[in-house]
C-alpha cells in the first residue's frame, strides 16, 4: 500500500466520475495491467474498456489504437500524456465533442513526483515523463480545469472540436 498513492487515485477518481455519463463509451487509455479504474467505472454500471500496452481489455500502443475514428464518447488519459504523445489519436478515436478527461504533472513541479517516489509514498513510474506539457497547450477546448495535490498535478476536462 501506498498511502499518497492510494489518496491521489480515490481523489482522482471522484474527480472523474462527475464527468462521465452513464450512456457514454469510455476508454481507459493507460488503465495499466490492475485496471484499477475501468473495473471501477464497471462496477458502477459504465461502459468502460481499457487500454494498456502492458494489459486491460486490449493491448495496444497509445499512438496506435485498435478502434474506428470516432469510436468514444470519453477517453480517460489518467497520468499518460506525460509518458507518450497520443493527443492525435485520442482526438481520432474520440466523438466529435467527445471528452478528453486528463490528469498530468504539473510540468514546473515534476520533480517532487521522484522524491515520492524515492520514499516510498506514491506508486513507481513504469516508464520516464518523456511529454510533459500544460493541458491548457493541447488543441483541445479546454472546458474545466483544476490543479489536484498542491498544484504538482494537473486536472482538465476537454472537448475534441
Amino acid at each position: 500500500m501506498k498511502l499518497l498513492g492510494d489518496y491521489a487515485r480515490a481523489k482522482r477518481f471522484n474527480k472523474i466520475l462527475k464527468h462521465v455519463n452513464f450512456e457514454d463509451v469510455v476508454l481507459d487509455l493507460g488503465c495499466g495491467k490492475d485496471m484499477c479504474n475501468t473495473k471501477k467505472l464497471r462496477t458502477l454500471g459504465f461502459n468502460c474498456i481499457g487500454v494498456d500496452l502492458n494489459g486491460g481489455d486490449v493491448v495496444a500502443d497509445a499512438r496506435c489504437l485498435p478502434f474506428e475514428d470516432n469510436f468514444f464518447d470519453t477517453v480517460l488519459a489518467i497520468e499518460v500524456l506525460e509518458h507518450v504523445d497520443c493527443v492525435k489519436e485520442i482526438c481520432r478515436v474520440l466523438k466529435p465533442n467527445g471528452w478528453l478527461i486528463a490528469t498530468t504533472p504539473n510540468p514546473a513541479l515534476d520533480w517532487i513526483i521522484h522524491v515520492f517516489e524515492g520514499l516510498g509514498l506514491i506508486y513507481p513510474n513504469v516508464t520516464p515523463h518523456n511529454n510533459l506539457l500544460r493541458l491548457k497547450d493541447l488543441p483541445m477546448k479546454l472546458i474545466k480545469f483544476d490543479w489536484m495535490f498542491f498544484h504538482i498535478t494537473q486536472f482538465g476536462v476537454l472537448a475534441n472540436d
